[in-house]
C-alpha cells in the first residue's frame, strides 16, 4: 500500500471518528434540552380536619398523567409540559379538591391538598319526644346551610333518616310533615363532622 493511501486511511478514520463524537453530542444535547423543557409538579394530600397524611389518593391532571400518594401523603408528576393546569385530588369517602397550577419549564411546581371527608349522617324523627312511626311518616327531613336547603330526605316506615356525601359544617335540621293542608315541623341547630354523624 502506498504511503498516500495510507495517509488518506488515516484521515478517513480520523474524520470518521470527529463525525462519531459530533453525533453523540448532538444527541445528549437533544436529550438534554428534551428533559429540561418540561417540569414537575409535586405536594402533599392532608385531611381538611386532623391534617393527617393521605394514603393512596389519585392525582391526576389529565388522563395520562395520573399518580398515588405514598404513606406520608406526598406525591410527584414527573414530566409535565409547561402549561396551565387543574390538578385533582380524589380519595374514597373524601369530596375531591382541585387546584389550578402553572407548570414552568424545568420548575417543579408546588400543589398541596386539603381533603375534606364526606359524612354519613342519620337519625330519627320523633313526635312529642317519643318515636312515633306511624304518626310521623312520611315526613320530610331537611338540612339546611346559611338559610338554603342543602340536603333533603324522606323517613322511612321505622320514622329514621340517612343522609350520604354530607359536607362538615353547622346546619339546621328541619322535619316536617303536612297534615290535611295544615303542617307540623319541628327544627333545630346541629354540627357535623366526620366525629359527630349521629343526629339522634
Amino acid at each position: 500500500m502506498s504511503e498516500m493511501h495510507k495517509s488518506l486511511r488515516k484521515l478517513n478514520l480520523g474524520l470518521l471518528f470527529c463525525l462519531v463524537i459530533v453525533v453523540l453530542m448532538f444527541v445528549g444535547a437533544c436529550s438534554e434540552t428534551t428533559q429540561t423543557d418540561n417540569g414537575n409538579i409535586s405536594g402533599t394530600v392532608l385531611d381538611k380536619y386532623d391534617s393527617t397524611h393521605i394514603a393512596e389518593a389519585n392525582i391526576s391532571i389529565d388522563e395520562t398523567h395520573v399518580v398515588q400518594s405514598n404513606s406520608l401523603g406526598a406525591y410527584t408528576i414527573l414530566d409535565v409540559e409547561p402549561g396551565v393546569y387543574t390538578a385533582i385530588a380524589r380519595m374514597d369517602g373524601y369530596f375531591l379538591d382541585s387546584i389550578n397550577i402553572e407548570v414552568v419549564k424545568g420548575n417543579t411546581a408546588n400543589a398541596n391538598f386539603l381533603l375534606e371527608k364526606s359524612c354519613t349522617v342519620s337519625g330519627n324523627l320523633y313526635g312529642d319526644g317519643v318515636l312515633v312511626p306511624y304518626d310521623v311518616y312520611p315526613a320530610h327531613v331537611e338540612l339546611v346551610h346559611e338559610g338554603t336547603v342543602a340536603y333533603e330526605t324522606v323517613i322511612n316506615t321505622s320514622g329514621a333518616y340517612r343522609f350520604e356525601n354530607i359536607k362538615s359544617g353547622n346546619y339546621e335540621i328541619h322535619g316536617y310533615k303536612s297534615y290535611y293542608g295544615n303542617e307540623a315541623s319541628t327544627s333545630r341547630l346541629v354540627q357535623i363532622n366526620a366525629n359527630n354523624t349521629n343526629l339522634g
